[in-house]
């Protein structure tokens, strides 16, 4: 009875550290594009057009911000990667 104590709790507290060795390895995602940096590159693809919002988000796989600008009677939605700052996506809404 004493050795199957002792097995048990061996076992668990190596599936304890396990789990904070696994937890510790996760990391949030930097990207190398600041927020401030992909609404000036929507804003130079819009005339006149002003600033609506901004959001970091996986698409596809790849990390994207998702920032949208008022035209007018208008929106545009782009895509631009947070990684290098292309533009991925260009979508217009009327």
């Amino acid at each position: 009875m004493k050795k199957l104590l002792i097995v048990m709790a061996i076992v668990l507290g190596s599936i304890g550290f396990s789990i904070s060795i696994l937890a510790a390895q996760t990391t949030v995602e930097n990207p190398k594009i600041t927020t401030e940096q992909a609404k000036e590159i929507a804003l130079k693809q819009s005339k006149n057009g002003k600033f609506k919002e901004i959001e970091l988000k996986h698409k596809n796989g790849v990390l994207v911000y998702e920032v949208e600008i008022a035209e007018g009677f208008m929106d545009r939605e782009f895509l631009i990667d947070a990684n290098t700052g292309e533009i991925l996506r260009d979508k217009k809404d009327f």
